[in-house]
């Protein structure tokens, strides 16, 4: 099977990740192992220096969580699957309702109980909902941004 190696120098939580392909080789599949967590035979002087590859033939991406070395030139990489890289393009292309988000100095906060707080400027206002959110499929929306000041 084909494999490409890389380093990764993002943080295992970005969708978008910053790759240097190193090499591209070709793999065996242990016997014992699964298209998610899948444990690779490769021939290489070293692949120390890797941490990231993708699999053809699986259509995925994977963080290298080990390398054995086997013998003289044989490791075995144990790898996990990157479904955030991996599925990178459906995710982008979704739209979502977010009903939590961290707050932060420009952002706006909803908390657990109802409530959801603006900050504008100087000027912070918190309105409460009485009862929550309900399930009969109303939303509120409220836009936060700032002006950029020449």
């Amino acid at each position: 099977m084909n494999i490409k190696l890389y380093k990764n120098f993002s943080e295992p939580n970005r969708i978008e990740k910053e790759l240097e392909e190193i090499k591209d080789m070709q793999g065996q599949l242990k016997e014992e192992s699964n298209v998610i967590n899948p444990i690779i035979t490769i021939q290489a002087d070293n692949p120390s220096h890797c941490n990231y590859c993708y699999i053809q033939e699986f259509s995925r991406y994977y963080f290298i969580k080990d390398i054995r070395s086997v013998r003289n030139r044989i490791w075995q990489l144990q790898l996990q699957v990157d479904p955030l890289y991996t599925y990178r393009e459906q995710i982008l292309k979704l739209s979502a309702v977010i009903d939590k988000q961290q707050g932060t100095e420009f952002s706006t906060e909803l908390y657990n109980d109802g409530s959801f707080r603006t900050r504008e400027d100087n000027f912070i206002e918190t309105w409460n909902f009485e009862n929550g959110f309900n399930d009969n499929g109303t939303f509120v929306l409220m836009t936060a941004g700032a002006i950029a000041t020449p």
